[in-house]
């Protein structure tokens, strides 16, 4: 390999660990483990609330569709008298309280 040869292979090199930003990441690593795991606590906490703020919108577009079936459409008629007798136990488990 000529010295011409091994400084573009160094200069790849070079660039491919410049975007994979490893030499960042030794830093904070090498530097501050402490910010490290600081950093992975607040990225979880940022995709649990991700995840429950996803799935809220999707419970909540299911009773949307739900409702508009059993109102308009008369659909699901067990499902229907299943939810008023659900909401007869809780009113009366309310009045008893």
């Amino acid at each position: 390999m000529t010295e011409e040869e091994r400084k573009q292979v160094e200069q790849i090199v070079a660039e491919f660990l410049e975007r994979a930003r490893l030499r960042e990441y030794r830093e904070m690593v090498l530097i501050s483990p402490w910010r490290i795991i600081w950093v992975n606590f607040l990225a979880g906490l940022a995709r649990g609330l991700g995840m429950v703020i996803g799935a809220t919108v999707l419970v909540y577009i299911l009773a949307l569709v739900l409702g508009f079936l059993m109102n308009k459409l008369g659909w699901f008629p067990s499902l229907r008298l299943l939810l008023e007798q659900l909401y007869d136990l809780l009113m009366k488990a309310e009045i008893a309280r």
